[in-house]
């Protein structure tokens, strides 16, 4: 068997199973919408549950990420105020050597 035949079997598995995945996630949605029909019990998939552990473990209060991104707006105009600084100073010695050209 060629190996482009067992790639493309094993993506039609692949898809097949997030298929499966969104009629699952549809069905549960569709029985949310409708408030006489009870919603159908469904167990995640070990795939599902280990992408939500890894998100929990990077989830963050958005306090934190405001005050991380103000902090960060703050380093930066502070390295540009240097920045500038160190320019004027360059510029006043260069001009100031008496090597600068008129």
């Amino acid at each position: 068997m060629s190996e482009s035949l067992e790639e493309l079997r094993l993506q039609r598995e692949l898809h097949r199973g997030h298929l499966e995945r969104l009629d699952r996630e549809i069905a549960a949605l569709e029985a949310a919408a409708s408030p006489e029909a009870e919603p159908p019990l469904l167990a995640a998939s070990g795939q599902d549950r280990s992408a939500d552990e890894i998100l929990d473990k990077f989830r963050q209060e958005p306090s934190a990420i405001i005050r991380r991104t103000k902090l960060g707006c703050i380093a930066c105009f502070a390295a540009a105020l240097a920045l500038l600084a160190l320019l004027a100073l360059a510029y006043y010695l260069h001009a100031s050597s008496g090597r600068a050209h008129p």
